[in-house]
């Protein structure tokens, strides 16, 4: 009788693992389009504090830029029941909830998963799970912070993070304190590259899974207390620049630790650099005007760091791409209502800035540089590598009239400066409320 109740487990056993298989090979087949997640809901099912949720980790179809731009062939991660998304599945808990995870590895390499542990953890905890098999890991969330978990599946690796087709699993983890919340947004940086020579890589930068010019888009007033987090999952340093006014860093972490700033270690920038791996949470109240959140790298958010040329072969790459001649890691910010007059005082400065051609020089290459212009103050020649000083005094009001000798459109964008949005030099997206700012055309002024 034992014998015969054996057998009979074993061919039930055998049927269920032949079910199983079957059914995650039909799901890996119907979902092959990745899309792009703006980390608005929570992924799992919360139950009497505990957290159970089943992600798969899947190669896919992804879109940076729009359906009908070409597809990349890239790895994501996959919330049980929906659709595969870059970056992964939202993990967000209150602290002191349970957290049980279910991985199953649907690619043909194994998978080495970080940041499924308590936080603060350590970046050495990592489950690693084979193709085609299922691992499960247990733990607590830890304390609220703002953290981060990714996995690399046998991809080269640069500054400790995959680059190639597993670059984009990686997906945010966050820890809210137990009471009350404030509203937040949570944005996720990745970034495909083609090699880890960053002189010579072609990349593909995106937030939240798209590239400029379609990111999102996002709306506040004038005055309204805005709370961000923001996620490198990248190998790459990106300082992340706001324009239009000051935020504030309220915390920076590593992706598995996270220190909260006291009140008085906090800092008020513009741009603040996260390295490899790194979060922050910031704070700011905005101005009216339309603004951009970009990464200052020129690399990271040129017109050139497109799809059509990742996937292009040879040295030649596509400008013809995005608004305001730029793509990749840039947001734009609008901000209704209006701005409070700057107070000023003294007559206006009268400056002109020419933008000119210059000559190989001193090793400086051919190229374009710049000529101030003020009444008994000019620079004799175009200037080299760096454009003359333009020193103004805090207060009074100038008046600079950029000048386009150049045999193409131009802009230019100024730090710094309290001004507002029409004159902030992005073409096409700065706006007075009224008028947009214009580009700078051949012998034109602005």
């Amino acid at each position: 009788m034992q014998l015969v109740r054996c057998g009979m487990a074993v061919a039930i056993l055998m049927w269920f693992c032949f079910f199983a298989s079957e059914v995650y090979t039909q799901a890996q087949t119907e979902v092959s389009k990745i899309g792009a997640n703006d980390n608005r809901l929570a992924a799992g099912k919360l139950a009497d504090g505990v957290l159970t949720l089943r992600l798969a980790l899947r190669e896919g179809n992804w879109y940076p830029e729009t359906d009908s731009t070409p597809a990349m062939k890239v790895f994501a991660f996959q919330e049980e029941g929906r659709q595969p998304q870059v970056p992964g599945p939202l993990i967000r808990v209150p602290q002191g909830t349970q957290i049980h995870v279910i991985l199953h590895n649907l690619l043909a390499t194994e998978a080495t998963v970080h940041g499924l542990h308590a936080h603060p953890g350590d970046s050495k905890d990592v489950v690693r799970v084979p193709p085609g098999e299922v691992r499960e890991v247990s733990f607590s969330a830890g304390l609220a912070g703002t953290y981060q978990y990714w996995a690399n599946a046998g991809g080269p690796i640069n500054r400790g993070r995959p680059f190639r087709e597993d670059s984009q699993l990686a997906g945010a983890f966050i820890v809210d304190p137990v009471g009350e919340v404030a509203a937040d947004r949570i944005f996720v940086i990745g970034l495909w590259r083609s090699q880890a020579n960053v002189v010579r890589s072609q990349d593909v930068p995106v937030i939240n899974g798209r590239s400029w010019p379609y990111t999102e888009r996002l709306e506040y007033t004038a005055g309204e207390p805005v709370h961000w987090r923001v996620i490198n999952a990248t190998d790459s340093f990106h300082p992340m620049h706001l324009h239009g006014g000051y935020y504030r860093v309220d915390s920076m972490g590593d992706g598995d630790q996270d220190s909260v700033f006291a009140p008085e270690q906090r800092r008020t920038v513009v741009t603040q650099t996260l390295n490899p791996g790194e979060t922050m949470s910031t704070f700011f109240v905005p101005t009216a005007g339309k603004w951009l959140f970009h990464c200052h790298l020129a690399a990271h958010f040129g017109p050139e760091m497109t799809v059509a040329n990742a996937l292009r072969a040879g040295p030649e790459r596509l400008h013809e791409h995005g608004m305001n001649h730029m793509a990749g890691l840039v947001m734009g910010i609008t901000i209704t209502g209006k701005r409070d007059p700057i107070a000023v005082h003294g007559t206006v400065r009268k400056l002109r800035l020419v933008v000119g051609e210059r000559a190989a020089q001193d090793g400086v290459p051919a190229g374009f540089g710049y000529q101030l212009e003020e009444a008994g103050s000019n620079t004799a020649t175009v200037s080299g590598a760096a454009g003359p000083p333009v020193i103004l005094e805090r207060g009074q009001p100038a008046e600079i009239t950029v000048i386009n000798h150049i045999s193409e459109p131009t802009s230019v964008h100024w730090h710094g400066m309290e001004l507002e949005s029409y004159y902030d030099g992005v073409v096409g997206w700065g706006s007075d409320g009224t008028n947009v700012t214009p580009t700078i055309e051949p012998q034109g002024s602005f």
